[in-house]
């Protein structure tokens, strides 16, 4: 999951326990635009963020008989910041924002919206996912009401009149798709923009990290490229070349070079990255740098984490956020009120005897946009649920964000009226989403976990991209599980890291999804590994069986087995799970911690992981702080020199965000960020 590098200062993450509190009362109206009618079991989205990022809000409402809604919001007194209540108009998302503080103890929200904007008894709309074979999609009408007459355009001078055509496109690329219905005394029409693509997702993705080595004008070189490799080809910018997998090389000079990585995986996969470096020729001074990462586990749009990778004795940092405002941590976070292009600039100070030197860098940074977007859940042809007071089948929505060639974990959402789910204010990017019901639900015997559009693995799956303001329709039909006949077989096993893990413990081997599939290779059945790690299918008749873990973001083996009447009960079958990437650069500005690795898993059900390296030998403070600064453990722990790794058990922590914090001697403090699921 994703890696946050930084360094915050104590006082952020003070012990400071929240005893006051204020109430904020959210009000409003519904009413039909056209008739001025109030409108009964609305749904409103109400969610909040506070200008520090200590407060965060989520929750849904309904309108009463008379249009009314209200909420009320348990605000920390120290806290202000902005409320937004959604609904949707016409299957778009409209939103209001307003400011909350402790001197606001009502705010109203207001709403006409449109219900019906055909005017008549039905309305347009459709979605649409591919078929399987390149440049072909399915299309799948959803209107509303009884129509009689469908008439497709897809936007490449072709129709159709079929009600779900399946089309296939020329060539890749967006299309305008236009869909006419009508009947008696009913018409309608609705256009969609229509992505189409060649491929899904890659099996192979080149990327590498780099550091300074132990000698002058050297340079790690770390291979962070996923996929099943059997070469790397380096290129270093000046004439040498390297075929290992993590190459040390060491440069005549100073400057910048273009270096690239070639790879080749064992299934003929092929990938290529490459990445400007700067190699400073002098080692004794000191010289600027930073790198900036958007936040994705925070819901403020606009934060930015900026982490320290200057060189040099570094004594003081001064940063320059480039709208006014202004910071002296080594490692801090920004927030920008309004988007747009900054250029911030950090400078930073060290001493060398009675020599002072200063170095400043500048870079530019362009906020992203932020939209919100949503879809539906399908069983079959119809989403999982008919109606608001439907909840058969309830569903979860996880959603990924492709950051540096790695999917990293943003957020879920649960859903179940309409099974139309949404996320509110996520920036633009490549996404995966993928739909589960939870274990109650009516269908969840019958229907595998599944990624958009409709596929039971994140290899399989379609990315998608967030662009607009009018994405509504990313719709994941989930995958219905193929029969199979009953016996007296079992498969069981356990959960293992690959080759390209330190240990088991790189991978969170519980709550892992492992699949088994007939020799038709036809997905039958599916359950999730438990706290140890292990597995097990029972009541499987004689036969030919495929078994292989599904885990977002990591390639994973398949493993054939077979039951007989010789052999009907398979034990310790063995799923593998490879460790093939991780994201970030560590922070070095402890003398006693050389470096703290990301929290794995993340987010965490039950117990959490982080590796540590020590330098010294000391007493180390150790707290998770939740988003209020209210201490959940604390305690002191003496590590010595070498590497630990150290677990917590999160089973008593409340659903949501927590920081884990590790306090050096010089009070100079480590925190990463997990978020807590249930």
């Amino acid at each position: 999951m994703k890696k946050l590098i930084l360094s915050i200062a104590l006082s952020l993450f003070s012990l400071m326990i929240y005893s006051q509190t204020y109430r904020v009362h959210i009000v409003g109206l519904v009413l039909d635009e056209l008739t001025q009618e109030p409108i009964s079991n609305q749904q409103m989205v109400i969610s909040a963020d506070s200008l520090t990022g200590g407060f965060v809000y989520y929750n849904t409402v309904v309108t009463d008989s008379n249009g009314n809604f209200t909420d009320v919001m348990e605000v920390p007194i120290t806290e202000s910041g902005i409320v937004e209540v959604s609904t949707i108009s016409c299957n778009l998302l409209v939103s209001q924002l307003e400011f909350f503080s402790p001197d606001t103890p009502q705010l109203e929200f207001d709403f006409d919206i449109c219900t019906n904007p055909s005017g008549n008894d039905c309305e347009a709309f459709f979605s649409y996912y591919p078929d399987g074979l390149p440049l072909s999609i399915q299309f799948i009408d959803i209107s509303i009401g009884f129509p009689t007459n469908w008439l497709w355009n897809f936007g490449d001078g072709t129709t159709s009149t079929e009600q779900n055509p399946i089309h296939i496109f020329p060539q890749a690329g967006e299309y305008y798709t236009n869909l006419m219905i009508w009947g008696d005394s009913c018409n309608s029409e609705f256009e969609m923009l229509v992505r189409v693509e060649y491929d899904t997702i890659t099996n192979c993705d080149a990327y590498f990290i780099y550091e300074l080595g132990t000698e002058p004008l050297s340079m790690q070189f770390v291979d962070e490229s996923i996929g099943d490799i059997d070469t790397w080809v380096w290129n270093f910018g000046d004439g040498n070349v390297s075929y290992e997998q993590d190459p040390i090389h060491i440069y005549e000079t100073g400057g910048e070079y273009l270096v690239s990585l070639y790879i080749e995986t064992t299934d003929f996969c092929i990938s290529y990255y490459e990445e400007l470096i700067y190699i400073y020729g002098d080692t004794t001074s000191s010289n600027a740098d930073f790198n900036i990462a958007l936040d994705t586990l925070n819901n403020i749009p606009n934060t930015y984490i900026f982490t320290d990778l200057s060189e040099g004795d570094i004594t003081s940092w001064y940063w320059e956020f480039g709208d006014g405002n202004f910071s002296m941590e080594q490692n801090p976070i920004h927030v920008y009120s309004n988007g747009g292009t900054y250029y911030p600039c950090l400078t930073i100070t060290s001493y060398s005897g009675d020599v002072i030197c200063t170095s400043t860098e500048c870079n530019e940074l362009t906020t992203l946009e932020y939209f919100s977007f949503g879809g539906q859940a399908f069983v079959g042809d119809y989403p999982i649920n008919i109606d608001s007071g439907d909840n058969a089948n309830i569903a979860i929505a996880y959603l990924f964000r492709k950051i540096n060639h790695a999917w990293q974990y943003m957020d879920q959402r649960e859903f179940w009226e309409y099974g139309y789910y949404w996320f509110v204010d996520k920036p633009i990017g490549e996404y995966l989403i993928i739909a589960e019901l939870t274990e109650n639900s009516i269908d969840y015997d019958y229907y595998a976990p599944s990624y958009y559009p409709n596929a039971t693995s994140w290899k399989d799956a379609s990315t998608f991209i967030l662009s607009n303001d009018q994405q509504f329709a990313v719709n994941i039909s989930l995958y219905e599980l193929s029969a199979s006949t009953s016996g007296i077989g079992s498969i069981s096993g356990f959960i293992v890291g690959g080759p390209s893990c330190d240990t088991n413990y790189n991978i969170n081997t519980h709550n892992v999804q492992v699949q088994l599939f007939n020799n038709s290779n036809e997905l039958i059945s599916y359950t999730y590994s438990d706290s140890q790690g292990n597995y097990e299918f029972t009541g499987l008749a004689m036969g030919n069986y495929f078994v292989v873990p599904e885990y977002t973001g990591k390639y994973t083996e398949k493993n054939s087995v077979i039951i007989t009447d010789l052999d009907p009960n398979l034990v310790d079958i063995e799923l593998i799970v490879h460790c093939s990437h991780t994201l970030g650069i560590h922070d070095l500005s402890s003398e006693y911690i050389n470096l703290v690795e990301d929290i794995y898993p993340n987010p965490v059900v039950n117990n959490v992981y982080v590796r540590v390296t020590i330098k010294e030998s000391s007493n180390f403070i150790i707290d998770i702080i939740n988003q209020y600064g209210q201490t959940y453990y604390s305690n002191k722990k003496h590590l010595t020199v070498g590497k630990h790794l150290l677990s917590f058990n999160t089973s008593s922590l409340t659903q949501g965000m927590y920081f884990l914090r590790i306090t050096d001697n010089d009070n100079i403090s480590s925190v990463r960020k997990f978020v807590k699921l249930r």
